[in-house]
């Protein structure tokens, strides 16, 4: 496994959440609201799969599995939901 692999989904986590918090400001756009639940998901995927590969046993990796889950579950309802609001955002441009 490469040195930096670990840390970077770490990091990858972070910036997501901070794409949230991005989100969370601008959320009067319906947009913004599930562009703020894409990346929470994904946060919580990442992160979960960061502690997946520092896991010393068994337990730890299925925590961390149930962390990973907590945030796939998520992405396929709320991309869904993001084309819908981006759908509605642009006839109302037209």
């Amino acid at each position: 496994m490469l040195p930096g692999f670990r840390g970077s989904r770490l990091l990858a986590a972070g910036a997501m959440v901070y794409v949230a918090f991005l989100s969370y400001q601008q959320r009067h756009m319906p947009v913004a609201r599930t562009m703020m639940l894409i990346m929470i998901g994904a946060a919580f995927y990442a992160s979960g799969y960061a502690f997946e590969v520092l896991s010393d046993n068994l337990r730890e990796m299925k925590l961390a599995l149930q962390i990973e889950v907590i945030g796939a579950q998520e992405q396929l309802a709320t991309r869904m939901l993001h084309v819908r609001a981006f759908q509605s955002m642009m006839e109302e441009v037209e």
